[in-house]
């Protein structure tokens, strides 16, 4: 397939959203290491230090960080990936905090910190994928803690 052919577009209308730390309303840090769309069409973007919502109606960044004075924020700073249960939580992968499950309706963080009953049997603090399944099933990818599968139907 010959993509000059097959694109009809301009190939300069890129928009370049560049980080800037002390402008909560951009994004937070440069690398980006996943982008997910939830099923409510909202664009989160996990990032090496923490999450970034795009708020699409403004076009702005909402931050999610971690605030060790709160355990109900985010586990962790370096996110890795982001997926979507049934139920419309966020999973969330870390490198440093491990595995985060975020509540939107009631904005909160549930993580090992917070609710170490829920993680018992999840020992992994290096989160590199996770994926939901067609049966509803999550798989979660680590480093030398192998596959994990979470079955919460």
């Amino acid at each position: 397939m010959n993509f000059s052919k097959s694109h009809n577009r301009n190939l300069d209308n890129f928009t370049n959203y560049k980080p800037e730390d002390n402008n909560l309303k951009k994004p937070g840090f440069g690398t980006i290491n996943d982008i997910f769309e939830d099923s409510g069409n909202r664009l989160w973007f996990s990032t090496e230090k923490g999450i970034n919502l795009l708020v699409k109606e403004k076009m702005e960044f909402k931050r999610f960080l971690h605030d060790q004075n709160d355990k109900f924020s985010l586990q962790g700073e370096i996110v890795r990936t982001i997926n979507q249960d049934q139920h419309g939580n966020l999973w969330i992968g870390t490198m440093d905090g491990g595995l985060n499950i975020y509540d939107i309706e009631k904005n909160r963080f549930t993580n090992s910190g917070n609710n170490p009953e829920l993680f018992k049997n999840f020992d992994s603090k290096k989160i590199y994928s996770i994926c939901r399944a067609s049966d509803n099933t999550m798989w979660i990818g680590t480093e030398e803690k192998g596959l994990y599968r979470f079955d919460g139907r």
